[in-house]
């Protein structure tokens, strides 16, 4: 919030210091590379219009968790929104629209969109389960117990009665077998804030697992006893 505020105000913070000028702060938002028809990507900033009102906004997120901040520079008004769920950008985008509607008063359409982006979620969901089933013990045996990593930590993989379950810190999460369109099977996470991602046997180095998404990739290989 203190970032779109020191956006609106030109540069300025909520205390009043300037942290960047004016020239700089404004050429962030130059249209650089074009998105589609509507909009662009500037210096970090996606730009584009909206009822010939600039609309600058940015998303991001990581695994669990999804961001965007938007703000309208002509109408000093802006809001920032933080979800503990890699799919909330559905829900960030509709309020983001629906923002913009009632700013101007125009259509509503955000509903629309997001009844839509929900039911296509739920084939995609359903598709998933589908490709699911449950772990063999041939296929965990060789990543039973403790595996690491020097950022992650410690993750433990465990069987407790008739389910795999894998503890990384705080987060706990039953592990499925996913069967990929590519053909290849790797193991689920199934529980939020995480439920989705997937755990890949390392080829060439027994007993680890790969934890990728976008640009993000963690090796996690068995920890050796002290």
């Amino acid at each position: 919030a203190r970032f779109v505020m020191t956006e609106l105000a030109g540069g300025v913070t909520p205390e009043g210091r300037r942290v960047i000028s004016e020239k700089n702060l404004l050429h962030r938002r130059t249209p650089q590379v074009k998105m589609d028809a509507d909009s662009a990507y500037g210096l970090g900033l996606a730009v584009s219009k909206s009822k010939g009102l600039l609309v600058v906004s940015h998303s991001g997120g990581t695994m669990g968790f999804a961001t965007l901040l938007t703000f309208l520079p002509e109408k000093n008004a802006g809001v920032v929104m933080i979800s503990n769920g890699t799919g909330g950008h559905l829900a960030e985008k509709a309020i983001q629209r629906r923002l913009v509607e009632l700013w101007f008063g125009t259509e509503a359409r955000a509903q629309k969109s997001l009844d839509y982006s929900l039911e296509q979620m739920k084939k995609s969901l359903a598709e998933a389960k589908a490709r699911l089933s449950a772990p063999t013990a041939e296929f965990m045996a060789p990543f039973l117990g403790t595996l690491t990593h020097p950022e992650l930590g410690d993750a433990v993989i465990a069987k407790v009665k008739d389910d795999y379950v894998m503890t990384l810190g705080k987060y706990r999460t039953r592990l499925m077998l996913y069967k990929r369109l590519d053909g290849k099977t790797v193991l689920a996470f199934t529980e939020v804030p995480l439920a989705g991602l997937e755990l890949s046997p390392v080829e060439g180095t027994p007993g680890a697992l790969e934890l990728e998404r976008a640009q993000e990739r963690y090796v996690l290989t068995p920890k050796k006893p002290k």
